[in-house]
């Protein structure tokens, strides 16, 4: 991938308080730590500029807190969840993993149960919970597992404690939960309680829309999740986009066309096609005018074949693709070098000519996108 970061110490100094942190020690590498100021909480802070460029935060306590901000469960939802269990909420929500003061609507006792626990399927009262840990009538057992556990046993009641081999009234999954985990508010099958958790976890989309309208982007359509793909509108250059609400919620902004770190897609840019006699591999890359990637590959080996020149980094990136698709189908073997042998990246980039020869990889980059 394409790299050649100005690392200026006065351009350094900009970024990082562009961020939020104030230096205070001198810049001494991108992936150095860097002793500096939080803006917002004030402590002293270690951060990376290699990490500030890839969207992190400089303060990893601040960037928690936004973080947990915006996953945290609205109250009136958080009360709705508590009442359905039972449970009416004597103080102000505290958020889904500290203890909340709750009285069972069932016994009357005061219990601080917390929204966690209530989501992962446990009862909020404990003593309704541990009432009848014993042997049970099996008649009641299997009013229980039927109504509260939603399975139907396959055989007699064994116990308090046992497995019970049932069968789940909505999958048809063959489970064996034990009568205690069912009366004290577990659901019955594993499979059907995993599917209602997981969607307890998943982002509201209104949540969602906020948060990428906040990020500098209007969605295109409707929300799917956090690590999916979100076609969207740029708001500064109304280019399309597509970014995942799990980089901007961290903070990385949506629109790489927008981007002030890594390559520029909309700055004149450079296709290379480059081999390295020594490892017998081919690399076809991009990177910004006067960036110098192409000069730091050549000192570590490689010798260039051929380049071609883009009005946009956009235009080259289609290139590049293009050209990489053409090689492989035809031929070529990608991911000739792994990772560990090229530390300043690009190593998805590389491929073995194999039944192809010179003339025809030289060919093909020249015609590609044409």
């Amino acid at each position: 991938m394409p790299s050649g970061y100005p690392t200026n110490p006065k351009e350094a100094a900009k970024e990082l308080r562009a961020a939020g942190a104030t230096p205070l020690s001198d810049f001494e590498g991108v992936k150095k730590r860097w002793k500096s100021r939080c803006n917002i909480c004030k402590s002293v802070i270690y951060p990376r500029l290699a990490e500030i460029r890839n969207g992190h935060r400089p303060c990893n306590f601040c960037a928690k807190k936004v973080a947990a901000e915006t996953r945290r469960v609205p109250e009136a939802q958080a009360v709705r969840e508590m009442k359905s269990k039972g449970q009416e909420p004597l103080d102000p929500y505290p958020g889904a993993g500290r203890p909340w003061r709750s009285k069972c609507a069932q016994c009357g006792r005061i219990n601080s149960p917390r929204l966690a626990s209530i989501r992962s399927g446990r009862q909020g009262c404990l003593s309704c919970a541990n009432r009848g840990k014993g042997m049970v009538n099996a008649k009641s057992a299997w009013r229980v597992m039927v109504k509260q556990g939603e399975v139907r046993p396959l055989c007699q009641y064994p116990g308090n404690n046992k497995p019970w081999r049932s069968r789940c009234l909505k999958c048809a999954a063959e489970v064996t939960p034990t009568y205690s985990s069912v009366a004290s508010g577990r659901r019955g099958c594993k499979y059907c309680g995993a599917k209602r958790s997981a969607a307890t976890r998943t982002t509201p989309e209104s949540v969602a829309r906020e948060i990428l309208i906040a990020g500098g982007a209007t969605p295109l359509e409707p929300f799917v999740g956090t690590k999916t793909p979100w076609k969207s509108r740029c708001n500064a250059c109304s280019a399309v986009i597509y970014p995942q609400l799990e980089n901007v919620r961290q903070g990385a902004g949506p629109c790489k066309h927008c981007a002030k770190y890594g390559f520029n897609y909309r700055n004149p840019a450079v296709i290379y096609l480059l081999h390295h006699k020594t490892e017998d591999a081919y690399k076809v890359g991009v990177a910004g005018v006067g960036t110098g990637r192409i000069e730091m590959l050549v000192n570590l080996g490689w010798r260039v074949l051929a380049t071609r020149r883009t009005r946009t980094g956009s235009k080259a990136a289609k290139i590049e693709n293009s050209v990489l698709a053409q090689l492989i189908s035809s031929g070529a073997k990608p991911n000739a070098i792994p990772k560990s042998r090229m530390p300043r990246g690009g190593h998805t980039e590389t491929f073995r000519k194999g039944t192809l020869t010179v003339t025809t990889i030289i060919r093909t980059f020249n015609s590609a996108g044409k």
